[in-house]
Order: structure tokens, then C-alpha cells, then sequence
């Protein structure tokens, strides 16, 4: 089941990362936006943002951290046929917004939910697609993966193609203590009031897609 769970997402995070191959790295938080326009959005704002609009985290007594779900993407053919474009999107937590998002191309996005968790995650893949230059590097940085020499190569790769190289390619530790360091000096320079709790919290979901990297490789391996 985690094998399944993570594999769609690996598949629709590297549709959505079209995104990364059209515009080159996004500098700024998955569900802010996708768009060039809003890039003259300084840190500072997006900080200032995110303080203003988030409520204070609640105590759950459990994870609910749910993935891009693919049975709730069968309204996307509906939206490519009325030509839904642009304009402004307002989706709630769990990352399936991340295929609509790709498929309207909006200007302004908002992405909420209760959990504040939920915040957290998509920090953490809004620092790492600040520090890809294509789908296959963050999804690499994403599951503490080395990248190929010939990274640009890779832009127009397949999604069958991408999948088979993190499958294949056994994950590094050292290689992700990186990420993650870089992962944390990226959302200290956003103006965000996180706490240690917060970080730990961000820390723990990367550790999850890490451990989720090894179970990968350990099953290609076993097949």
C-alpha cells in the first residue's frame, strides 16, 4: 500500500512538475501560484501572507496528510473541454490541487486546510521546487536521489522514464541531509514565523518521502 500510495504520487507530481520544464524553477510556494505574474511577490509578502491567513495549529490526535488521490482527478478532462484558464483558484489541502493547478494555469492561487501540517508539507515542496531546474531534480531532492550528469536531458523524458530512474536509483543519505539543510535555510529567508516545532514537523514529512525512497529501491530490487 505505501509502495502504491507513493508511486501516484511520484506520477502526478511529475505532471504537475510541467510546470518546472515550461517556466524553469519556481521561486515560489506550491499553492501561491504557478504563475509568471506573480512572481514580483517578494518573500517578505508571501510571509507576511501566509501570517495573516493561517489560523494557529490545533492539536489532532492523528496524521492526516493525504496525497494526490487519483479518483479525484476525473474532473479534469471536464475542465480541458469548458476551457477553464487562468483567473484566480481557491483549493483545500491535499496535493491533487497541484494537477488542477497545472491543468488552469491560474494567475493567484490559495491553498487552505485546518491542519496546519498541511501548510507545512506544501513549504516543504514549495523550498524544494525553489531548488530544481526539472521534474527529475525534484523529484530527486524530493527522495534524497542523485541526478544524472546530463540533467537537462531529462526535461523532455517521459513520466514512464521518470518513474523508472527513481525506482532504479537507490537513495543517499548524505545526498538528502542536504536537501534538507537547504530545505530550511530556504524557508528561514521567507519571513515566516515558523517554530522549532514547525521545523521538526517539515523535517519529519521529508524523512517520509526518504524512507518511502529506500522502500522503492528495495522493491525494484525484489520484483
Amino acid at each position: 500500500m505505501l509502495r502504491r500510495l507513493f508511486l501516484i504520487l511520484i506520477l502526478l507530481v511529475a505532471l504537475t512538475g510541467e510546470v518546472l520544464t515550461r517556466y524553469g524553477p519556481v521561486q515560489q510556494a506550491p499553492g501561491a501560484t504557478v504563475s509568471r505574474a506573480i512572481r514580483s511577490v517578494s518573500n517578505d509578502d508571501f510571509g507576511r501572507l501566509i501570517q495573516q491567513l493561517s489560523e494557529p495549529g490545533g492539536y489532532f490526535d492523528t496524521d492526516n496528510l493525504i496525497s494526490n488521490e487519483a479518483s479525484y482527478l476525473h474532473v479534469l478532462g471536464k475542465l480541458r473541454r469548458m476551457g477553464v484558464q487562468q483567473g484566480a483558484y481557491i483549493g483545500v489541502g491535499p496535493d491533487q490541487n497541484f494537477s488542477y493547478i497545472a491543468q488552469i494555469r491560474p494567475q493567484i492561487v490559495y491553498v487552505i486546510d485546518v491542519r496546519r501540517d498541511n501548510l507545512l508539507q506544501h513549504l516543504l515542496f514549495k523550498a524544494i521546487f525553489a531548488g530544481a531546474h526539472n521534474r527529475l531534480e525534484y523529484l530527486s531532492l524530493l527522495f534524497g536521489k542523485p541526478v544524472p550528469a546530463e540533467l537537462k536531458a531529462w526535461d523532455s523524458r517521459s513520466l514512464q522514464q521518470l518513474v523508472d530512474f527513481i525506482d532504479k536509483t537507490p537513495s543517499r543519505r548524505d545526498r538528502f541531509d542536504g536537501t534538507k539543510l537547504s530545505v530550511a535555510a530556504h524557508l528561514k529567508g521567507l519571513g515566516l514565523h515558523l517554530s522549532d516545532g514547525d521545523l521538526a514537523s517539515i523535517g519529519r514529512i521529508h524523512d517520509a518521502f526518504f524512507e518511502a525512497g529506500l522502500d522503492l529501491r528495495f522493491t525494484s530490487k525484489n520484483r
